[in-house]
This record gives structure tokens, sequence and C-alpha cells, in this order.
């Protein structure tokens, strides 16, 4: 599990309850190694936690370049 997972469960106070935010099982979180691509904008904005610590491979910080 990353770390940007790990604060989205603590912000929500559980596994459970974040979970019932998202409308699925705990059971269904359990076995996430990474957030799931459909889920990450609705984790963000409900959680608060930023999308690129969501999934770093798809989103950068706000404030890191990107080189071409």
């Amino acid at each position: 599990m990353n770390e940007g997972l790990k604060q989205a469960i603590e912000r929500a106070g559980s596994r459970n309850k974040f979970a019932r935010l998202l409308g699925i099982s705990h059971q269904a979180v359990s076995k996430w190694t990474t957030v799931p691509a459909h889920h990450i904008i609705t984790i963000e904005r409900l959680t608060g936690v930023h999308r690129s610590l969501l999934r770093p491979d798809l989103y950068v910080e706000p404030d890191q370049k990107i080189n071409f």
C-alpha cells in the first residue's frame, strides 16, 4: 500500500469508513496495492490527499517540472 492511500484511509478515520465513502467494501480496499485510476479524483476530493500521492506513476506533484 502506498503512502497516499495510507493517508487517505487515515483521514477517513478507518478502512471501513474509507470504503463507505467510495461505496465499496472494505475487503476491496484491502486488496489494493495501488489506487485504481477510476477512484483517484473521488478520493482526492473526499480526503484532500493529492492525486500525485495516490498515484505518483500517473500524476506529478503540482510544483514538479516535467522535462520533455
